[in-house]
């Protein structure tokens, strides 16, 4: 199907953090030929693992996908590992993927008209959780001029750089259609050894992000 939108394939940049998952892989598949992604590898700095970096013959398979940059971050926290990709982000458009999430629908003609004219830098998209029954959410994916914002505190709390502006964007009422694109959400590629540590690892993050949620409530204006 040819694409005829303002906004291009290439200028998006499919942004994936990760650390020694398989389902990355799913996830590469899914994302359109052409478009640049930018994998972000390296264990956080509370998960366990004896290794820092995946395994050379996961990031040589993952290399092998067109315009894929890979660079290494490891023993940072959730928001340092995920501002790395907002910092060296090229592209007008930064879209976090996480290697567990992949595209289960897009029309890609709706997707690129949609963005062209944002009014917000910053948009929710439909995630379908296949692990809860199918349940949807709605998670931050989408960030024009990526360069210009960082996390600040906790991973879906954002910052202009520029003015210090704070940014809630869970609580943004602005979304994708589910009938424009839809992302599917599951674990089932995954070791039990690696979901345990995940599962430990998300209990600490939890703890240090509800402290940073109080510590910067009353800078929060969304």
């Amino acid at each position: 199907m040819k694409i005829v939108a303002n906004s291009k394939i290439t200028d998006i940049c499919f942004c994936i953090n990760w650390f020694d998952d398989i389902s990355i892989i799913r996830c590469l598949e899914s994302l359109p030929k052409g478009s640049h992604k930018l994998v972000i590898d390296g264990k956080y700095r509370d998960f366990e693992s004896d290794n820092e970096l995946s395994n050379d013959i996961l990031r040589k398979e993952v290399l092998s996908y067109d315009n894929v940059t890979l660079l290494d971050a490891p023993n940072l926290i959730e928001l340092e590992k995920r501002n790395v990709y907002l910092k060296h982000c090229k592209q007008r458009f930064a879209f976090n993927i996480d290697s567990d999430e992949y595209i289960e629908y897009v029309d890609w003609n709706l997707f690129l008209k949609g963005i062209t004219p944002l009014k917000t830098d910053l948009r929710n998209i439909w995630i379908r959780h296949h692990s809860k029954q199918g349940t949807y959410d709605i998670m931050p994916r989408l960030i024009s001029n990526p360069n210009e914002w960082e996390l600040y505190g906790a991973h879906w709390i954002f910052r202009r750089k520029d003015t210090g502006y704070i940014h809630r964007v869970l609580e943004d009422k602005v979304w994708l259609d589910v009938n424009i694109m839809v992302l599917g959400h599951n674990h089932k590629y995954r070791t039990k050894q690696w979901t345990e540590s995940r599962n430990n690892y998300s209990k600490i993050l939890v703890k240090q992000e509800d402290s940073a949620t109080k510590k910067y409530a009353s800078e929060i204006r969304n």
